[in-house]
């Protein structure tokens, strides 16, 4: 028998569930169930911090003594050092993330990456890199930018102090979704 000449017979059983499934949705529209309405809210963006990164903080000798900014070559001989971005910046290589800049009575970290190992991230790796390293940091209260080697914003991941935060990704040449190319991203190094 000539098996391209068979027609295959479907078991109705196979249906059963299918058809259920059909009816259960149905009855829940024909009983009058029917969503929450929500009301569509205007969204007031938090921006990032416009202050130019200070890289020379980076240098042993340009470092306060007061604790005004920590990074992350500071040791605590007391405590453990805070933020720490070690655990986080291993999940993307541990290559990526070059140091970083915290000031603590600003509540902002500035984190500094490695120009080349950024530039082979496609558009979701940045987002990815931005929000990890966001969530991690707004763990210790603290706001995230995310500058090169150069002092070039690249993105910045910001918090409004409750619960509402915003990733952004600087991509030059390129205007955002909203229209508008925020004051961060324009940021230039003096």
């Amino acid at each position: 028998m000539d098996k391209r000449n068979t027609v295959t017979k479907i078991n109705p059983l196979y249906l059963v569930p299918c058809v259920l499934c059909l009816v259960f949705l149905e009855s829940c529209f024909l009983v009058g169930w029917k969503p929450e309405p929500v009301l569509a809210q205007k969204t007031v963006g938090v921006q990032p911090d416009t202050e130019a990164v200070n890289l020379n903080f980076l240098q042993p000798d340009n470092l306060p003594n007061d604790g005004s900014v920590i990074t992350a070559d500071t040791i605590s001989q007391t405590k453990l050092t805070t933020p720490s971005f070690w655990w986080a910046d291993e999940q993307f290589g541990g290559k990526l993330l070059d140091n970083w800049l915290a000031y603590p009575s600003k509540r902002r970290v500035d984190l500094v990456v490695n120009r080349q190992l950024w530039s082979l991230l496609n558009y979701l790796g940045r987002y990815a890199f931005i929000n990890k390293m966001g969530n991690v940091a707004r763990d210790y209260n603290y706001n995230t930018r995310v500058f090169n080697q150069r002092g070039k914003p690249l993105g910045a991941y910001t918090c409004d102090g409750n619960s509402m935060c915003q990733v952004e990704v600087c991509i030059p040449g390129q205007v955002p979704l909203a229209g508008k190319v925020s004051a961060f991203c324009q940021l230039s190094q003096n």
